[in-house]
């Protein structure tokens, strides 16, 4: 059984208690994933790569039959316990931006996003990674931006699940830093 969730293509190995001929990647019955590559290592060790459904989650269950491998005197192998591994290939769903304001005289902008729970949250700003977003509770997430210097920026973020599955961008928020307050203005007459 394997330990972990598996997020690609997995690699199973069939170890016989000796050499046996006859195993061909047809004797394998694989539920939930495509049979890929095929090899045999030595006599008694063969391998199959499997890769799990696209966009799910779920278990893929490998099995080998009784009789479908021979040793030199004819023998026949006996049933295999069936292996399940855990996969998951579904991304998370892109986070949502739900600050700040348009315009701000703060050089220090907090974001407030929305993800999914246990996610690792990347939050950029024209292109550039700022940082990760920290957890607050459920499916928000906090960023405080360093110091920006005045100008437009445009944030967007990714999710990236437990198991390594990274999210599409964040739809862009757009806002404009700008700390610099307006001269007095200039009094003029006219007589």
């Amino acid at each position: 059984k394997g330990t972990s969730t598996a997020n690609g293509e997995i690699l199973y190995t069939f170890t016989f208690s000796e050499d046996v001929s006859g195993f061909t990647a047809a004797d394998i019955t694989v539920s939930a994933g495509t049979a890929g590559l095929f090899t045999q290592v030595s006599g008694s060790i063969y391998q199959l790569t499997v890769t799990p459904p696209a966009n799910l989650a779920g278990n893929i269950t490998v099995g080998v039959a009784a009789g479908v491998a021979i040793d030199a005197a004819a023998n026949s192998n006996s049933i295999a316990t069936n292996n399940v591994q855990a996969y998951d290939t579904e991304a998370p769903s892109a986070p949502v931006i739900a600050a700040p304001a348009a315009s701000t005289n703060d050089n220090t902008v907090t974001l407030t996003l929305n993800a999914e729970a246990g996610s690792t949250v990347k939050v950029y700003a024209n292109g550039v990674l700022l940082g990760s977003a920290s957890f607050v509770s459920g499916t928000e997430y906090s960023f405080t931006t360093s110091a920006l210097l005045d100008g437009a920026y445009s944030v967007t973020a990714t999710a990236t699940d437990a198991v390594g599955n990274v999210s599409a961008e964040a739809a862009p928020r757009a806002f404009i830093v700008d700390t610099v307050a307006p001269s007095g203005p200039a009094i003029t007459s006219a007589a």
